[in-house]
């Protein structure tokens, strides 16, 4: 070249571009070279100018005359094969996998750290390509806890991974082979199965050698308080359910009795953990005893236990009725002078001590009852009394 060529570099506005500058060398070859600074990445063109001993100048630019610059770390993301509900990873198989933000340079390396024994992984290459990587292995029984991951790892522009993933820790817990118990249903008579439904339940056990036990999910009723007696009326009724272990949103529970407005299909609670209520309001005229059923599944992966026993609760918004009988002096409506008897008698057992009145009437026109002899004695007086009762049931 003639005189000295120049070199521009033009990209993502910031400090690695560069403005018309003078190149180095002599003859056909020369250099330019500058530093490029962390934080102006993307694609960059470079602008060559200049002209030949005869005064020609460059017209066209050279076809590889763009690149990219790539300083931002890597970072990733984990994704793990499926755990046991309750969160934890029992032996066997078990895998997973980074994807990361941008291409990896091969090979990242996984590490796996946790308390000291088998399932501990010195850092070992990973299989895959491009941004998914992937390792796997076979979780072995007798060393658990909690692990961590450590990635490492470099894009394709040779930027290190800095920061690992926010999900690298798991847990591993390996418990002894179950056992299962059976539970068929009855038998017909003569101790064979015939032709119709068939169930058999299976029962996971835990223990070890010889001796192996089961322990289902209880569950605990509270009600709130019923009226005397010991039934619910037309109102607000409210059931807490106590599990003996944390229970998955949400158990649902069953209400089922004579047919009406107060039974419930199955209705989600609200609770978390191990304790879950549900309320709802008692309409009239739909009464009866009525029976609760609660469904839910715990946590732990463990089977719920039989329904408790005070799963039952009565209803009652009837207002009771009553018949009256008389016992006093005489016959017909004519009753002598003595002692009366009213007997109740109620549709239903009533609270407290059922009331009676005889409103006060003005006297009715009769003879006159003049002074008399405690030896005296006058006809009856005639005279009606209407009988009021009152009381309420329990």
């Amino acid at each position: 070249m003639a005189a000295t060529p120049t070199v521009a570099i033009a990209g993502p506005s910031g400090a690695n571009n560069v403005g018309a500058t003078i190149m180095s060398g002599n003859g056909s070859v020369w250099t330019f070279s500058t530093t490029i600074v962390a934080g102006n990445d993307g694609a960059f063109t470079v602008t060559l100018a200049g002209q030949d001993r005869t005064g020609n100048a460059l017209t066209v630019q050279p076809s590889n005359n763009s690149f990219t610059i790539d300083t931002t770390a890597p970072t990733a993301t984990l994704a793990y094969s499926p755990a046991l509900p309750g969160g934890s990873y029992a032996a066997g198989a078990f895998t997973v996998t980074a994807t990361f933000s941008e291409a990896m340079a091969p090979t990242p390396t996984i590490a796996i750290a946790g308390p000291a024994g088998v399932n501990n992984v010195t850092a070992t290459n990973m299989s895959g390509s491009g941004t998914v990587w992937t390792f796997s292995r076979t979780i072995v029984s007798g060393n658990d806890g909690t692990f961590s991951i450590t990635l490492a790892g470099t894009d394709e522009a040779g930027n290190s991974l800095t920061t690992q993933p926010g999900s690298n820790t798991f847990d591993i817990s390996v418990a002894p082979p179950p056992t299962v118990s059976l539970a068929f249903s009855p038998v017909a008579e003569g101790a064979g199965y015939r032709t119709g439904a068939f169930t058999v339940t299976a029962t996971a056990m835990s223990g070890s050698g010889t001796t192996w036990s089961f322990t289902p999910v209880e569950t605990v009723l509270t009600y709130s308080a019923p009226a005397e007696g010991g039934s619910y009326g037309a109102d607000v009724f409210r059931v807490t359910a106590t599990f003996s272990e944390s229970i998955n949103a949400s158990p649902k529970i069953t209400i089922t009795g004579p047919s009406g407005n107060n039974n419930v299909a199955a209705t989600n609670m609200t609770g978390s953990g191990t304790t879950w209520t549900f309320a709802r309001t008692i309409l009239r005229g739909n009464d009866g005893l009525f029976t609760l059923q609660i469904t839910g599944t715990p946590t732990s992966g463990n089977v719920m236990g039989s329904q408790p026993s005070n799963n039952t609760f009565t209803i009652d918004t009837l207002a009771p009725t009553v018949s009256l009988a008389l016992n006093a002096p005489g016959a017909g409506a004519n009753h002598l002078p003595g002692p009366i008897t009213f007997t109740a008698t109620f549709s239903e057992p009533v609270g407290g001590t059922p009331r009676s009145r005889l409103p006060d009437r003005a006297a009715p026109t009769t003879r006159p009852r003049p002074t008399c002899r405690a030896a005296e004695r006058f006809g009856p007086l005639r005279r009606r009394w209407p009988l009021a009762t009152t009381g309420r049931s329990r």
